[in-house]
């Protein structure tokens, strides 16, 4: 079949496809619902975020791990299932002494306690993000049994299809649903119209960019790791994702160093380079759940702290800021190529950054009416682009600070044509064979180098289409 257009597509269309592309759709479908979990904090906040919400955050990690880093699923598997089971048991116990509860006050004719009916509207929100984790974690554990032959190819296609219908009911917020008016319907035929419809939208893109990916001829791995590095909402948040999940952020103390997780799910939220070290360690933390918020996200932070690379940082930025111009042009294929090669292939970043670097240029001069020759030499198409967006002018400085600004222009067109200088001596692309190992270190070119090199290709493309927006 070819790329699902509805909910009935997309199970069948799950269970045709690799496992890895089932985890990877989980894990963002649950990550998109994950917000809704400060309705349960509202009401017990210390200790709900030590049942509900920290699980619920390693089991997310767990299973973004797996969607991220697809052929080390197993690593994570264990501890992964463990906290599902834990959260999913914890949020049972829970959700039945609601039930029970209110349905004893209704029995006897009292009103019940106003935290009591607080608890009742709040989870049947917050349960989106809760059970949602649950199910993606569970999807991620099974593929790691997929892979040592003890589950079914289709399991983490079940778990996924469960992690969509629990995420993604349509509910209002304003709706005055308690949980003795929502009828347990996840067995009843479901229907498009039953579930929200930014969320199905974006549980389908994901779908075809996998599909586009399978087509492309890419290895289910390299496609399942590719969809993990793009921004998690299409089309940028909805409104209601954006305010919840501001409102989890204030209902988070800063002397937790809740930090280490907020700041992962905004690196979701924009695409934002992940150092597989630590998001293995963030996988891995929820074994030691136990010990406490404070204990588990102090011990996070230390390993965050201890693999941070100033030039993963530089990257980082440059490719939020390169994101921020994605209406201009798609910095997404250029960049999968890019994180593809960090750090095992150095020549291959370069390569990769000297393309975009090219695409971008003759992007912008397309747009301005001007498109360069089809054999124009690459130092060519810099000064041609430069001159173009007025960054080479012929006239006199006006300032002092337009000479300075003159300087900063030549500069970076000079880094630009090292960049080049660079791909030509040590780097690949254009059919140039693949260098080895030992060739691009006979050039010198080391994985810090070429981390430079993709960042500082970030930033200059970025400063190119920013110039091309202004003037």
């Amino acid at each position: 079949m070819t790329e699902p257009t509805n909910f009935h597509e997309l199970e069948a269309w799950l269970k045709d496809r690799p496992p890895e592309f089932a985890v990877a759709i989980a894990a963002r479908i649950a990550m998109r619902s994950f917000p809704y979990l400060v309705e349960a904090l509202y009401n017990r906040p210390s200790q709900r975020r030590a049942e509900f919400l920290l699980p619920s955050l390693c089991a997310l990690a767990g299973a973004s791990f797996a969607a991220g880093w697809p052929h080390r699923a197993n690593d994570a598997r264990k501890v992964v299932r463990r906290i599902a089971r834990d959260l999913s048991d914890a949020f049972g116990e829970e959700d039945d002494g609601i039930r029970f509860l209110l349905i004893e006050y209704q029995d006897i004719y009292e009103p019940p306690p106003s935290d009591l009916v607080r608890d009742a509207h709040a989870f049947p929100l917050s349960e989106r993000a809760i059970l949602a984790s649950v199910y993606a974690a569970q999807a991620a554990a099974d593929l790691g049994d997929v892979a040592e032959g003890l589950a079914n190819r289709s399991a983490p296609a079940d778990a996924a299809m469960t992690c969509f219908c629990v995420a993604c009911r349509n509910r209002s917020d304003g709706d005055g649903a308690t949980y003795l008016e929502i009828a347990d319907d996840m067995e009843e035929e479901e229907d498009d119209a039953e579930f929200d419809t930014e969320s199905l939208d974006a549980a389908l893109t994901d779908a075809r960019r996998l599909e586009d990916a399978l087509n492309e001829s890419q290895p289910a791995q390299q496609a399942a790791r590719h969809l993990s590095a793009t921004p998690l909402w299409p089309v940028g948040p909805p409104i209601w994702a954006g305010r919840k999940w501001a409102d989890l952020v204030d209902e988070l103390p800063d002397d937790e160093q809740w930090w280490v997780w907020t700041d992962w799910y905004e690196a979701h939220l924009a695409a934002t380079p992940l150092n597989e070290t630590v998001e293995y360690a963030r996988a891995k933390v929820g074994q030691n759940i136990a010990e406490g918020v404070v204990a588990v996200n102090t011990t996070l932070a230390e390993t965050i702290q201890a693999n941070t690379d100033p030039l993963a940082v530089a990257v980082e930025h440059g490719l939020g800021g390169a994101h921020a111009l994605s209406d201009q042009f798609d910095f997404n294929k250029h960049w999968r190529r890019i994180q593809s090669a960090l750090p095992e292939d150095p020549a291959g970043v370069v390569g990769a950054t000297k393309d975009m670097l090219e695409a971008v240029m003759k992007t912008i001069l397309k747009h301005r009416g001007e498109p360069p020759p089809t054999n124009i030499k690459f130092p060519s198409l810099v000064d041609l682009c430069l001159a173009e967006l007025g960054l080479q002018p012929s006239s006199e400085p006006t300032s002092p600070a337009d000479r300075h600004a003159r300087k900063f222009a030549s500069t970076a067109g000079t880094m630009i044509k090292n960049i080049n200088q660079l791909r030509n001596d040590a780097g690949t692309g254009h059919g140039r064979p693949e260098s080895s190992d030992q060739e691009s270190q006979a050039f010198g070119l080391s994985a810090p180098d070429a981390r430079l090199a993709a960042a500082t290709s970030l930033i200059l493309s970025a400063w190119l289409l920013h110039h091309d927006t202004d003037s």
